[in-house]
Parts: C-alpha cells; sequence; structure tokens
C-alpha cells in the first residue's frame, strides 16, 4: 500500500514537472532564429528524460536499459551546456 501512495506521488511531481520543459522546448522550436538553440533544446530535454525513468524506475526495480539510456543522455547533455558556455 505505501508503494502505492509512493507511486502515485511520484506520478504527480512527473506530471507537473515535464509540461513546464515541453513547453519551453515548443517555443523554442516555433521561435528557432539560431544554432544554440538546438544545444538550449537538448538540455531542456534532461528534464522530461529524467523524471519519466526515475518514474519507471519505481515499477521495475532494476532495468539496465533504462539507466543507460539516462545515463548516455545525461553525458550529452552534459557536452551540450558545456557547447553553450564555449560560445558565450
Amino acid at each position: 500500500k505505501l508503494h502505492l501512495i509512493v507511486w502515485a506521488a511520484s506520478l504527480f511531481f512527473v506530471a507537473v514537472a515535464v509540461p513546464v520543459p515541453l513547453y519551453a522546448i515548443y517555443m523554442h522550436l516555433a521561435h528557432y532564429r539560431h544554432r544554440m538553440q538546438r544545444n538550449y533544446i537538448r538540455v531542456l530535454f534532461m528534464v522530461p528524460i529524467y523524471a519519466i525513468d526515475c518514474w519507471l524506475g519505481l515499477l521495475w526495480k532494476t532495468n539496465i536499459y533504462l539507466s543507460s539510456v539516462r545515463e548516455f543522455y545525461e553525458a550529452f547533455t552534459v557536452f551540450c551546456f558545456y557547447t553553450i558556455l564555449r560560445e558565450f
């Protein structure tokens, strides 16, 4: 029973956290002006990917595939963030 309460609470936080960066991504795509916005979008995608991965991690205790995708994308996001910092 406690597991279902924690799962439902985490679903609520995922539902709150995911639409905000998705809206920002949409706005960047709608008003695409320069090449650096690609890196902004890639960094913004980290929030939904990480939130959904953690939420699914509550369903499946050991899922090496989801964690691997998240870790690879996290490294790619750090690279994109470095690229943003280098351009400024």
